[in-house]
């Protein structure tokens, strides 16, 4: 943020602990969108390709999933039915991997 390169790893065990890590450190909670493009920059955080994605089905597991975490991060009031999930297939755009 202030333009100095700062070389450092930050080792979690996915990238949604790595907030929980930053914040952990004494990262001030206003400066995590900062953290946020950090973490997208250093592709700690798969996209799907957006050439092969398909929406998929929730089971119910994933659906009681999901309505937990939306309740354990103050977002209750969402209607979870809506959300929609996605994979990617595989193609030539992603190296047949589904992501980028």
């Amino acid at each position: 943020m202030t333009g100095h390169l700062v070389l450092s790893t930050l080792h979690t065990k996915s990238a949604s602990d790595t907030l929980d890590r930053m914040i952990n450190m004494g990262l001030k909670p206003y400066i995590l969108a900062s953290a946020l493009d950090t973490i997208v920059a250093q592709r700690l955080v798969r996209k799907i390709c957006t050439h092969c994605k398909v929406k998929v089905p929730k089971s119910a597991e994933e659906s009681q999933i999901i309505k937990e975490m939306m309740k354990d991060i103050g977002m209750k009031g969402v209607k979870t039915d809506q959300i929609e999930l996605f994979t990617g297939t595989g193609c030539e755009h992603c190296n047949h991997s589904g992501y980028t």
